[in-house]
């Protein structure tokens, strides 16, 4: 198995990152090109899509089309969009477990994930576990590159006929756009959300600030957000930005080890409740 990693080098200078072995077992497989999880609590397993010939971003492709979002070390050279990694299992396990047990506190507002990727497993798991007495439904969330193959993966993991709406829609954090954006979504589905998902999303502290923004923009004052992380990757500097910026806005947790859910959790994965 494989992850993402970079050789030896300052932590926001080095733009090696590659897949590289780090551990004999992951949550979830990068190389494959069909990933599926079954999290249980009588959900349908999800089965998705995955692009690992297309991490690596082409240097002939240059920095044409390349957001705002996208413009730091890692995206410049790599689409880590295109794969599932390990705390978006996580986090995907944990709200399917507290959604089963009633303690996500959704009391039917709507949810969105940030920085879903190609696969938007975490919006999707959510969305399986809910239905629409739970919650209005849920938004994914990414650039517009990655939208037609999020799509792909929202068709291919069609909600069953009692369970929430799910759609998936271009949202560029720190975009001063982002606002007409959001006020085109469905009526149901605009800021501020209820919960707000982001996982795998911190690579590099310049995308701190912008995502920081983002949830700013789409947050309000009774919502819930979850954000994880994991910290095996080796982006210090980018962690630690970002739990500063979070204490000096919110009250946070860490939701601890014991509280993931048994058979998907990872000691090196973070999971911040704000």
């Amino acid at each position: 198995m494989e992850v993402l990693s970079r050789q030896p080098a300052a932590e926001e200078d080095e733009e090696c990152e590659d897949l590289r072995p780090l551990f004999e077992e992951r949550l979830g497989d990068p190389s494959a090109p069909c990933v599926t999880f079954d999290f249980g609590g009588g959900m349908a397993p999800l089965s998705l899509l995955q692009r690992p010939e297309a991490f690596r971003r082409s240097a002939a492709v240059g920095a044409e089309g390349v957001t705002q979002q996208q413009d730091c070390p890692t995206e410049r050279t790599r689409r880590t969009g295109c794969v599932v990694w390990d705390a978006s299992v996580v986090l995907a396990a944990l709200v399917v477990s507290l959604a089963s047990d009633g303690r996500l506190g959704l009391e039917g507002g709507a949810a969105v994930e940030l920085g879903s990727g190609e696969t938007g497993l975490v919006g999707l798991a959510l969305a399986r576990a809910l239905g629409p007495s739970q919650t209005k439904g849920c938004v994914l969330t990414d650039v517009p590159e990655l939208l037609p193959a999020l799509q792909r993966n929202l068709e291919r993991n069609a909600m069953a006929p009692n369970g929430a709406a799910v759609i998936a829609r271009p949202f560029v954090w720190g975009d001063a756009q982002s606002g007409l954006a959001t006020s085109q979504w469905p009526e149901a589905l605009r800021p501020p959300f209820a919960l707000l998902l982001a996982a795998d999303c911190i690579y590099d502290t310049e995308n701190v600030p912008p995502f920081m923004a983002a949830l700013r923009e789409l947050s309000g004052l009774e919502s819930q957000v979850f954000v994880a992380f994991d910290r095996a990757l080796g982006r210090s500097g980018a962690y630690a930005s970002f739990d500063r910026m979070a204490r000096e806005e919110w009250l946070v947790e860490l939701v601890p080890l014991e509280a993931q859910h048994p058979q998907f959790r990872k000691p090196d994965v973070a999971v911040y409740r704000l």
